[in-house]
């Protein structure tokens, strides 16, 4: 009798623990799937204000440029080519931030709908002074912005050694 009364308090305890345990991890679980919602509505946020940004950003440079097209600045093939690189500008940057894409497979995704190839890109990059190339290899979407607006520096502040070669070919 004594036997079976301690397996019974036994079984009670075993019984107790797990009621105990199931309810700790509800209560995990329930953080946890907080915890969850809390993160996917910051990444969504923080997904829509890159979106913004690089909206304006775009739009910033491709003013820029046309500015620089209407001065004489920049004209023929370097114009298309910064023309189609500027107009898939979102799209690259919201590739890598979205789907963790490189630089170079969004810009290749984004050239296609422009009639552009990433070779004629590359060559034209290749052309550029150092401030452009430099960030440009990095294949990262902050080195990306980084040599986008150093490409309309490039045309809109024309570095002193041009004038200075330009001035030298007038005389």
């Amino acid at each position: 009798m004594i036997a079976a009364v301690s397996i019974i308090m036994f079984m009670v305890m075993i019984l107790i623990y797990f009621v105990v345990k199931n309810q700790t991890m509800a209560k995990e679980l329930r953080e946890f799937r907080h915890l969850a919602r809390s993160a996917e509505n910051r990444s969504r946020f923080a997904l829509t204000t890159v979106d913004s940004l690089a909206a304006q950003i775009q739009k910033m440079l491709t003013s820029q440029l046309e500015s620089a097209h209407k001065r004489g600045l920049i004209k023929g093939e370097p114009y298309e080519h910064t023309s189609a690189i500027f107009k898939g500008f979102e799209t690259v940057v919201m590739q890598c931030c979205e789907h963790g894409a490189t630089v170079e497979e969004a810009l290749k995704r984004a050239l296609a709908s422009e009639g552009k190839s990433l070779d004629d890109v590359r060559k034209f990059i290749s052309e550029m002074p150092s401030e452009v190339r430099v960030p440009w290899v990095k294949n990262n979407v902050g080195s990306f912005v980084i040599a986008c607006t150093n490409i309309v520096n490039h045309f809109t502040n024309p570095s002193p050694k041009k004038e200075i070669s330009d001035q030298s070919e007038a005389s």
